[in-house]
C-alpha cells in the first residue's frame, strides 16, 4: 500500500519531468502557503459544497436504516447468507482503511501511517464483533460521518456532531414501534465516528 502511494505521489509530482515550469520558476510565483499562484486547482472552499453534499447524504442513509433497516436487511438475508454479508461489510471496511491510507500517505506522507496500527485493529473488531448486520453497517457509515465532519468543521466541532447524530440515531430509534434504542450503539457508533474525525484530522496539511 505505502509503495503503492508513494509511486502515485511522485507520479503527481513529477510535472516538471514532463516540461511544466517548477514551482517558484518564471511565471510560477508562489503563494505564502508554498504552492504555484497561477496554476489551477480546487481550493477548499470550492470542495466545501461536494464534501457538506456527501455529509448530508450520509446522515439521510443512516436514518434511513434505522426507519426502513429491519425489513430491508431481512429481504438480503433471505437472499445472502450472513457469512457473505459479514464478509462483504468487513472488505468494506479495509477498503475504506485502505484508501485513507493511501490518502494519508500523499497528505502526510508515510510516517502518519503509524496511526493504522491502532485504528486497523479497532476498526476490525468492531464489525467482526457486533451481534446484527445492522449494527455491522453502522460502524463504516459513523466512521465516514466522522471524517466527513472534521473535513468540514473544525474538531470540536465535528466530535460534537459526530456524538450528536449516534446519539439521535438511537433517540429516533427508540419512538419507532419496531425498534429499540441502545446507548450502547450510540458507544460504538460514537466510537466510529470518533475514529473518522482523528483520520481526517491526522491527514491535515500544516499550514
Amino acid at each position: 500500500m505505502w509503495c503503492l502511494c508513494s509511486k502515485f505521489r511522485a507520479a503527481c509530482q513529477g510535472g516538471a519531468a514532463e516540461g511544466l515550469p517548477a514551482p517558484g520558476a518564471a511565471g510560477h510565483a508562489l503563494t505564502p502557503a508554498g504552492t504555484p499562484a497561477n496554476v489551477p486547482g480546487v481550493t477548499r472552499a470550492e470542495r466545501a459544497p461536494r464534501i457538506a453534499l456527501a455529509w448530508g447524504g450520509n446522515v439521510l442513509v443512516i436514518v434511513a436504516l434505522s426507519v426502513w433497516g429491519r425489513p430491508l436487511l431481512a429481504a438480503v438475508n433471505r437472499a445472502v447468507s450472513r457469512a457473505t454479508l459479514g464478509a462483504i461489510l468487513l472488505g468494506i471496511t479495509l477498503g475504506a482503511l485502505g484508501a485513507v491510507a493511501c490518502w494519508l500517505t500523499l497528505r502526510r506522507g508515510p510516517a502518519r501511517l503509524l496511526h493504522l496500527l491502532w485504528l486497523v485493529p479497532v476498526g476490525v473488531g468492531m464489525e467482526l464483533f457486533q451481534e446484527t448486520l445492522e449494527e455491522r453497517i453502522h460502524v463504516p457509515l459513523f466512521g465516514l460521518l466522522g471524517f466527513l465532519s472534521a473535513r468540514l468543521w473544525p474538531p470540536g466541532r465535528a466530535i460534537l456532531l459526530g456524538l450528536g447524530v449516534a446519539a439521535g440515531d438511537e433517540v429516533l430509534q427508540a419512538w419507532l414501534p419496531d425498534r429499540v434504542g441502545d446507548w450502547r450503539d450510540v458507544a460504538v457508533n460514537g466510537t466510529a465516528a470518533l475514529m473518522g474525525t482523528a483520520l481526517a484530522i491526522l491527514g491535515r496539511r500544516s499550514s
